[in-house]
């Protein structure tokens, strides 16, 4: 399909002022049909343009929640929406595109990048660079260091300047006409930046949003052992791509027992299935499972009658091929009635943190308390308490580590502030507190539950939960980002899409680039009983892409989803299954792979696959001085594929 009649099927009933049919009139002499720009894994070079502008966007030094004005016109341009209300708007660009008459008859004749972006604006500049980066014209360090502070600021102020000239408003998102939206945008963008890049990211917009991720293989059966019930797996990924499950397994043991079993990248099993504990004179249930560096993992549990009362938290170390390291060893020093409800986190030194609920200890039913441990599993300090409010029940806690070493401790809160709401409490490494507890959900009708949390590489963390009523049926999903201090970053955002009856029980994972990764339940939207969904976010809290279904299998129920995601932009999600493995509840895995901010990464056993020929050059903010200092790139090579689909245009 050419270029223009591309356009044209896509546009053509476009309510804006300056639609294609127009520009065609307005333009007769130039004749750019026939450059095919649908070239095989197009795709793959659109997205690598999106997550370079997006790269270029993040490294203003703007305050925490808002953005820069370079961010907003990139943005903004994207997503103009074609509404009656827009229409000033969309006469004032067409008035600014008059000053820079013959911009987009440019892009799409043959005239070489260079002659169309030297001395232009720092704008055209930058996109330039890119150019020269994606291209490997020049090393990414002399890339980098082009990208001068001088030069991105001097970009802001442009942008701003042109956002003010346009009369700067908010503009919505509307996922129905994204293709549309996107393409107006983009020639939009293209007239004001002088270069192609925003067109090609709306045009991406017109490609099938389930590209936004894809399955790695098929889903697989995570339990040998199938009489019985095997249920609530615990998931964790190692450094070299592989990964172990945990689950509790009714009647392997007599009674309850924790398992587990590691798999390599690709989802295939390595050695056999394990037992994570060694009592079996009750139930031994609920198992969690963090990894260290160096690949070893740590499994805790909910153990009955072991410390002498109804229930406590045990551990136990494995080695990389699954071997016991030692023996068990408890996690509470109190252990009257109950302490349960584990949950388990590494950190980068190989030191480890397990947090439960704990019956009566603080003064009024359950409280949430935590030890900290090396890496050998001896204690560090003496057992904490988490939560400072203690009226009622706070139980249900979720524990994340954060890159400087702290850690954040999420749960449920019964009736503190006359609600049921999710709060957490962040802690510095020697298990002192780190400022107050603070609540993490702002809706605080009927009740929120459940946290999950996760940490990024920058200090900050997320925290989802399901909030009950908030979407209009039943439970939802939602979330929150946090800054290192525990200050709100931006708003609580919905993660479902599909509000119908329950989705709920999430589970959330970050990327090494900050994106993060949302799974949950959701009530009859597969067409029988429960499924699993999820949604990919960007370090904003932003969807990327649409919600996608997990399981495939889809008789009965799927339920109690656990994610975990790897450095190349896999994630794997796994889940509790009904009748899939001939008896009762079986556990099952799938593994994904992130096309939209990973595209240089080939997923394995895939179709389409992607080429390793590509890059993505990162660059950070020096905080010292806002000046633009060179990080490491993810990958580097020719990227011929963009090359041919930008010379093209």
């Amino acid at each position: 399909m050419s270029v223009s009649n591309f356009f044209y099927q896509t546009t053509s009933f476009s309510p804006t002022i300056y639609t294609l049919p127009q520009f065609r009139k307005s333009h007769q002499e130039n004749h750019f049909d026939g450059q095919n720009i649908i070239i095989q894994n197009s795709h793959e070079s659109l997205v690598r343009v999106s997550t370079l502008i997006k790269d270029l966007a993040s490294n203003l030094n703007t305050p925490k929640g808002s953005k820069s004005p370079l961010q907003a016109l990139l943005e903004g341009t994207l997503y103009l929406p074609a509404t009656e209300e827009n229409k000033p708007l969309f006469a004032e660009i067409t008035q600014a595109f008059s000053k820079q008459q013959g911009y987009l008859s440019r892009l799409f004749s043959n005239e070489s990048w260079e002659e169309w972006s030297e001395n232009r604006t720092a704008l055209g500049k930058v996109a330039s660079q890119f150019r020269n980066c994606i291209e490997n014209r020049a090393e990414v360090c002399s890339f980098t260091n082009e990208m001068t502070s001088q030069l991105i600021q001097k970009a802001n102020e442009e942008s701003r300047v042109l956002l003010k000239g346009l009369g700067s408003r908010e503009v919505t998102r509307t996922a129905t006409s994204s293709c549309l939206y996107g393409l107006t945008g983009g020639i939009a963008g293209s007239f004001l930046f002088k270069n192609p890049l925003p067109v090609l990211m709306g045009i991406s917009k017109c490609f099938p949003r389930a590209y936004a991720q894809q399955k790695v293989g098929n889903e697989f059966q995570v339990n040998t052992w199938t009489s019985g019930r095997q249920i609530g797996p615990s998931v964790a990924s190692f450094s070299n791509g592989n990964f172990v499950v945990t689950w509790s397994s009714n009647g392997q043991d007599i009674y309850y027992g924790s398992f587990g079993q590691l798999f390599d990248g690709n989802g295939t099993k390595i050695g056999n299935e394990f037992r994570a504990h060694s009592n079996t004179i009750g139930n031994e249930q609920s198992p969690s499972v963090a990894s260290f560096s160096n690949g070893n993992f740590v499994v805790t549990r909910d153990s009955q009658y072991l410390d002498g009362s109804f229930y406590g938290v045990y551990c136990l170390l494995f080695n990389g091929t699954g071997s016991q390291i030692g023996n068990e060893f408890q996690a509470n020093t109190y252990s009257l009635v109950n302490q349960r409800s584990n949950s388990v986190a590494s950190f980068s030194n190989g030191n480890f943190v397990v947090t439960w609920n704990s019956a009566v200890q603080d003064g009024d039913r359950e409280g949430i308390f935590g030890q900290l441990f090396r890496g050998s599993g001896t204690k560090t300090g003496r057992e904490f308490q988490v939560n400072t409010y203690t009226n009622g029940s706070q139980s249900s806690s979720a524990v994340t580590s954060l890159s400087n070493g702290n850690f954040v401790v999420t749960w449920n809160s019964f009736g503190q502030n006359g609600s049921t709401g999710v709060y957490g409490q962040l802690f510095i490494g020697n298990g002192a507190k780190f400022g107050s507890e603070f609540r993490a959900n702002t809706y605080t009708t009927n009740w929120q539950r459940f946290p999950s949390v996760a940490s990024f590489s920058n200090g900050n963390f997320v925290v989802t939960w399901e909030s009950y009523g908030q979407d209009g049926s039943r439970h939802g999903v939602y979330g929150q980002l946090f800054d290192g201090n525990g200050a709100k970053i931006g708003n609580e955002f919905q993660v479902n899409t599909y509000t119908t009856n329950h989705q709920w029980r999430p589970s959330v994972a970050s990327f090494s680039n900050d994106n993060f990764v949302v799974t949950w339940g959701s009530d009859g939207q597969d067409g029988d009983n429960w499924g699993i969904y999820g949604q990919l976010f960007d370090g904003n809290g932003a969807k990327i892409g649409n919600e996608f279904q997990v399981n495939t299998y889809t008789n009965n129920s799927q339920s109690s989803c656990s994610v975990a995601s790897f450095s190349n932009g896999n994630f794997v999600v796994t889940w509790s299954s009904d009748g899939q493995d001939g008896s009762d509840f079986g556990v099952y895995g799938q593994i994904f792979h992130d096309n939209i901010t990973y595209p240089s990464s080939s997923p394995t056993n895939t179709t389409p696959s992607f080429s390793n020929s590509t890059m993505s050059a990162r660059t950070s903010v020096n905080p010292s001085n806002s000046g633009i200092v060179p990080s490491t790139p993810r990958v580097i090579s020719q990227g011929n594929r963009m090359t041919k689909f930008l010379d093209m245009m």
